[in-house]
């Protein structure tokens, strides 16, 4: 199964001309993008979800900055919510 993370790393490679109007139209800032579509860091949950949304056509709302709510906790718990699509560790 391709992760969120694979998803975004084949479309940026397909799409390498147009990083720029990505970057605007996702809200993902121009030089993260080129770092993450270049493998120079390792992108945030918030900035892999914008990608994926961006290229599966979801509107990505403009008023939440990417890395908004990052380290939300979890509900009912005061440890941080895992980031979207990563599996969860079961306690012993």
């Amino acid at each position: 199964m391709q992760t969120d993370y694979d998803y975004v790393m084949e479309r940026l490679a397909q799409k390498k001309g147009q990083w720029p109007s990505i970057a605007e139209a996702s809200g993902v800032p121009k030089d993260t993008l080129v770092k993450v579509a270049q493998g120079k860091t390792d992108p945030r949950a918030s900035t892999v979800d914008r990608l994926v949304r961006y290229f599966r056509g979801i509107e990505v709302p403009a008023d939440v900055p990417a890395g908004a709510g990052e380290q939300q906790p979890a509900a009912g718990g005061d440890q941080p919510a895992p980031p979207r699509g990563q599996a969860v560790a079961e306690p012993r």
